[in-house]
């Protein structure tokens, strides 16, 4: 960001707050446990007024070598936590719209991948016929299932356990 200003969320991996926020909206949902869970502690803060910015600082996070070795687990984690982000900020009534929204996302994603129309295999096909390339293509392809298989398991999961989930959150609104 070039510029200080506010914006709807901010990454966990950035992100600072004061404990009076904390004091008033709580702790992070331990529902979400990995990924999103920034989304809705910073959606809860505007929910009781309080402004989320980002400022021109830096900072550097290199991600995690433990969930890259993860895949699916990781891919199962964000479908999951996307979903229970909707249904406890919404209702579970959104769930029908998002699973649409996210078929589109599918089927547009994979008529971009036939025709060679991602940006990775943009690149791919910038670095030529390299192996690096070739394992990117691979790369596009696991991410790409992975994405697909998770989100039927995390949908019954939220579910299932809708009602548990949603009496829970209670004390993370």
């Amino acid at each position: 960001f070039d510029e200080i200003g506010e914006v709807d969320y901010v990454s966990g991996a950035a992100l600072a707050i004061k404990r009076e926020v904390i004091d008033r909206i709580g702790l992070l949902d331990p529902n979400f446990f990995a990924y999103v869970e920034d989304v809705d502690w910073c959606y809860r803060a505007k929910k009781h007024g309080y402004k989320v910015v980002v400022s021109d600082a830096i900072v550097y996070h290199y991600g995690t070598v433990t969930w890259n070795s993860y895949k699916v687990k990781k891919g199962y984690m964000e479908q999951k936590n996307k979903l229970y982000f909707f249904v406890k900020h919404y209702s579970i009534h959104i769930l029908p719209i998002y699973i649409i929204m996210w078929l589109k996302s599918i089927f547009f994603d994979l008529k971009r991948f036939a025709k060679h129309e991602t940006t990775f295999q943009r690149i791919s096909i910038m670095l030529k016929k390299t192996a690096g390339a070739s394992k990117l293509n691979q790369n596009i392809l696991k991410n790409f299932i992975i994405r697909v298989f998770t989100m039927p398991i995390a949908l019954l999961y939220i579910l299932y356990n809708s009602k548990k989930l949603l009496q829970n959150e209670l004390r993370y609104l």
